[in-house]
């Protein structure tokens, strides 16, 4: 039986050692698009983070920072009902605005326009209802929604790489799937830097700023933005060895592709969201 002793430092050697790939596979990641995953389809793993721990650990970040900042936005948004209970605007209400909304809510009902006077649907009848709860806590629904993304996104890996399939057949599957692990873990690190970027609407400004400094910050997201794109091209070109036209022509299509999935993913996360509310 090892002693405690030697647990204990076998324990230290390999906190370190993790931290050691995860600090490294992070300075590739970010500087050499696509370098990982070549590294990882030749067989040079072990000095790297593996492509599902690097982003397990990068989408926890992420979803927790969306998640508290969106936190923060809910606390001051409310939903300003009209007279009539139909028409809803998104503002930011006091205390006692608040008050007088939830009271507005629940006397008034927010009903689906039925001009031909028609019977509800049992399906139409639970879809009100859900937007009703909704409309009452708006926070509530935008928690429940964020808490849906991260298995919603990973559940959509399988089908972004069966799209990556399509466009080079004589790649193996698994790498498509190692270097979309790598290519959300890359987004995801992006995404949480300018979820910190301080800005009006994320609710981390401190205090006034100047119009040069808000500029800055707009200029550095939208270099960030534009920034990711060629990154997620220059990994495609490394990763897959075509021309820059055929890499480019292959981009544009998997960027249609991954977006109409994403759409379509993100709508399932919001029914599920109304669905369990």
């Amino acid at each position: 039986m090892r002693s405690a002793h030697r647990i204990l430092v076998e324990l230290i050697v390999e906190i370190f050692d993790l931290e050691s790939r995860l600090f490294r596979t992070l300075k590739y990641l970010v500087v050499r698009p696509g370098f990982l995953t070549t590294e990882f389809v030749e067989g040079r793993r072990a000095s790297y983070l593996s492509p599902g721990r690097l982003y397990l650990v990068m989408s926890v970040i992420f979803f927790f920072l969306l998640s508290s900042i969106a936190e923060i936005l809910s606390g001051d948004m409310n939903l300003k009902v009209s007279e009539d209970g139909k028409n809803i605007e998104i503002v930011s209400l006091s205390e006692s605005d608040v008050e007088s909304n939830e009271d507005a809510i629940s006397t008034q009902p927010i009903s689906v326009q039925n001009p031909d006077n028609t019977e509800q649907s049992e399906w139409e009848i639970v879809l009100e209802q859900k937007i009703e709860q909704m409309v009452a806590d708006p926070g509530a629904g935008l928690a429940e929604l964020i808490d849906n993304l991260p298995l919603m996104m990973f559940l959509l890996l399988p089908v972004y790489a069966m799209l990556l399939q399509l466009f080079y057949l004589r790649n193996f599957y698994t790498q498509h799937l190692v270097f979309l692990l790598h290519i959300h873990s890359f987004l995801f690190l992006v995404f949480s830097i300018e979820l910190l970027i301080p800005d009006q609407s994320t609710g981390l400004v401190v205090g006034e700023k100047s119009d040069w400094v808000a500029d800055g910050w707009s200029v550095l997201q939208s270099l960030l933005t534009m920034g990711s794109f060629l990154y997620c091209y220059l990994a495609l070109k490394r990763v897959y060895a075509q021309s820059y036209l055929k890499t480019g022509v292959k981009f544009l299509a998997l960027g249609i592709g991954y977006f109409l999935l994403s759409a379509f993913g993100l709508v399932v996360a919001l029914v599920l969201t109304l669905y369990y509310m």
